[in-house]
């Protein structure tokens, strides 16, 4: 039987120790976390691994950090997001 310990692991390592019992920590500095409680099952730790990973908003910065943008290209993107969502705002 594992102990329950913290352990930094990757994401497709965390599918992996879901039964496990031990403390999951995902990033190099612990950026999100989940434990698992009594009586809980794989599923229901899962959905809250998920919303936790929704609500800090890591897998949303990971994606506009896989390529480099510039100021200019970064603003623009903004600009444009802001115009859509007044758009569809207006719609409603």
């Amino acid at each position: 039987m594992l102990q329950s310990s913290a352990l930094e692991v990757s994401l497709p390592c965390f599918f992996e120790l879901l039964l496990s019992g031990l403390e999951v920590h995902l990033g190099d500095i612990g950026l999100s976390f989940v434990t698992l409680r009594e009586s809980e099952d794989s599923e229901g730790l899962l959905k809250r691994f998920q919303t936790q990973m929704q609500r800090s908003g890591i897998l949303r910065e990971l994606r506009n950090r896989r390529f480099f943008r510039s100021k200019g290209e970064q603003s623009r993107l903004e600009k444009q997001r802001s115009i859509r969502r007044l758009r569809r705002r207006r719609t409603k």
